[in-house]
């Protein structure tokens, strides 16, 4: 993991969190990251490269094309192509887009979900990387539709972990 964050300053992206979410089974949702949900932080940045950050319960992930993973605490799963994904407890269920459960920020804050039924509870902490000109980058071109990474793995993982709880 160490190695891909050295390829992303590379790149020179730019980054933040916009959105806190919980989400309490069963749920699924369809989401695809609009820059307007990025602003202000956003900058000049062309390309958005969407994350999801597990502070608590498991979620099931799926890109079209790709395998269903699930992802645990301290998981962090990337969207190199900001893919239109599916997240859930059951991704059998209708998605709901998460543009239609987003609410905006209240005092400056991010944009929250509250959403599902009356079952186990997940909190995810949402965030993006944004660059100019990812197709012109021959590294991050290259990434896949989605990456699993594990916090744990990483030499700052008690800096990370703090940072998104």
């Amino acid at each position: 993991m160490d190695a891909l964050w050295d390829v992303l300053r590379e790149a020179q992206v730019t980054g933040g969190v916009f959105l806190q979410a919980q989400f309490f089974a069963p749920w699924c949702m369809a989401a695809r990251i609009a820059p307007e949900h990025c602003a202000p932080l956003l900058g000049p940045a062309s390309h958005l490269i969407p994350y999801h950050y597990v502070v608590e319960g498991e979620i099931q992930v799926r890109v079209e094309g790709e395998p269903a993973f699930v992802l645990k605490p301290g998981d962090v799963v990337l969207f190199p192509r900001n893919a239109l994904h599916l997240m859930g407890t059951d991704l059998e269920l209708p998605s709901v887009p998460a543009r239609d459960i987003m609410q905006p920020p209240k005092d400056g804050g991010l944009f929250s979900i509250h959403h599902g039924g009356d079952g186990a509870r997940t909190r995810l902490v949402c965030g993006f990387l944004g660059c100019d000109d990812a197709q012109g980058n021959p590294v991050i071109s290259t990434l896949s539709a989605v990456m699993r990474l594990s916090i744990d793995e990483s030499f700052a993982a008690d800096w990370i972990r703090s940072t998104f709880e």
